[in-house]
């Protein structure tokens, strides 16, 4: 996602169609477009593209959302 400043979301429900980049710690794991999300918010569907496919990301592992503010405008949440 570059060297643009990212947000941490703790909404994931919010994330349906955004690009957003998946960290566990300060580690960098991976980008890819949310798809879908449990009716807790607790787990996402990530699209990760380039052949990796798809990947379910649960928030009780230790992984965090970040995005970028242009992709939270994208969704609609930031104007």
């Amino acid at each position: 996602m570059g060297s643009k400043q990212n947000f941490l979301v703790n909404d994931w429900t919010i994330l349906t169609g955004a690009l957003i980049e998946i960290r566990q710690g300060r580690q960098h794991l991976r980008e890819g477009v949310v798809e879908a999300f449990t009716s807790d918010g607790r787990v996402v569907w990530l699209q990760q593209g380039q052949g990796f496919g798809r990947q379910l990301v649960d928030k009780g592992s230790g992984f965090t959302i970040h995005i970028s503010e242009e992709q939270l405008k994208s969704i609609g949440k930031l104007q």
